[in-house]
Order: C-alpha cells, then sequence, then structure tokens
C-alpha cells in the first residue's frame, strides 16, 4: 500500500512538473515572438510586426510607437508577451 502511495505521489509530482515546463516554454515563446515583433516594427514598420508576429504564432497583437521606440504586447498559446524596441542609433 505505501509503495502505491509513493507512485501515486511520484506521478503527481512528474506531471505537475511537466505543466510547469509547458508554461515557461510558451512564456519564452510569447517573449521572442514580442522581441521579434518589436524590432521589426522599429526597423520596417506596422505591417511588418504583425507578419512577423503572425508567422510566430501570435493571435493577438498591439503595436504602440513612441517618439523613438515602439512597444509590442502579443499572445502566444494564451501568454502574453511585451517587448519594446528603439529606431534611435
Amino acid at each position: 500500500m505505501t509503495a502505491l502511495v509513493t507512485l501515486v505521489v511520484a506521478a503527481l509530482l512528474v506531471s505537475g512538473v511537466g505543466r510547469l515546463g509547458e508554461a515557461v516554454v510558451d512564456s519564452a515563446r510569447a517573449g521572442s515572438a514580442a522581441d521579434a515583433a518589436a524590432l521589426a516594427a522599429a526597423d520596417a514598420g506596422h505591417e511588418r510586426a504583425r507578419r512577423i508576429a503572425s508567422l510566430d504564432g501570435a493571435d493577438q497583437v498591439s503595436i504602440a510607437a513612441g517618439a523613438d521606440d515602439v512597444l509590442v504586447e502579443l499572445r502566444v498559446d494564451g501568454r502574453v508577451g511585451r517587448a519594446r524596441a528603439s529606431s534611435a542609433p
């Protein structure tokens, strides 16, 4: 009986670690997609940024341009990614 309980607890821990790992990877993907889109927006404009974000799997994209920089917020697999890039030298 103790071995069965230990096995069940171990299985639950492994499952939890797997879900945590998946969340970390999804957040990293969203952050990377936002970085790429922000750089594209600063260099080539909003349409290029939206295209890059779409290729990275983003389903919502918000782009806000400032005087010398651009802020991008997007969603990839339910995770939010935010990035800022500047076109100033």
